[in-house]
């Protein structure tokens, strides 16, 4: 069973392939300006943001899946 038709299989791993890629270049260029115009320091405290908001986004997520798994039972 899939949940892409055939037909669009390559459209779609080519559309995930340039915005893994385009994320990549994109913070690569952005770290590396922030590096040029600052120091390392800020490039660490920078990379903290996104970091923190996965970690509380996955907490919320596996808090939500375990309130639901409790109230099926």
């Amino acid at each position: 069973m899939s949940a892409i038709a055939r037909k669009k299989k390559t459209r779609v791993q080519s559309l995930n392939d340039f915005t893994v890629f385009g994320t990549m270049a994109v913070g690569s260029f952005a770290s590396g300006s922030l590096l040029a115009a600052y120091d390392w320091n800020m490039v660490l405290w920078v990379s903290f943001l996104p970091l923190v908001l996965a970690v509380a986004v996955l907490t919320l997520v596996r808090s939500a899946d375990t309130s639901v798994a409790e109230g099926s039972q």
